[in-house]
């Protein structure tokens, strides 16, 4: 199995936000973080489409899933994790944890 991650600005934008709430690593900003993703994914430039997000502010993650042809969103927003009509598979970081485990 290939495994792909994809971001684009509004993405790498968001986990800066973000990370310092969900990952906690005595002594690694979130400007780290963000550098490691951009290392690790592939930058991608979306027109805006999709509009059914249940979080209109998270259209954007769709249009770069179906823009990528991804099998998942990796997400922590409940709106999206409840989200019926979804066309891709949202799972939580839990998962993703699981399935990709990383030691720090």
């Amino acid at each position: 199995m290939v495994c792909g991650f994809y971001v684009n600005d509004e993405l790498l934008a968001e986990i800066h936000r973000n990370c310092p709430f969900v990952i906690k690593v005595k002594g690694v900003t979130p400007e780290q973080i963000v550098e490691a993703v951009k290392n690790l994914s592939e930058r991608v430039d979306i027109i805006p489409a999709f509009n059914n997000s249940p979080d209109p502010k998270d259209n954007f993650l769709f249009d770069l899933a179906l823009l990528t042809g991804s099998e998942v969103i990796v997400s922590q927003e409940k709106a999206l994790l409840t989200f019926a009509e979804s066309p891709v598979a949202i799972l939580d970081l839990k998962w993703f944890k699981e399935t990709y485990p990383v030691s720090l």
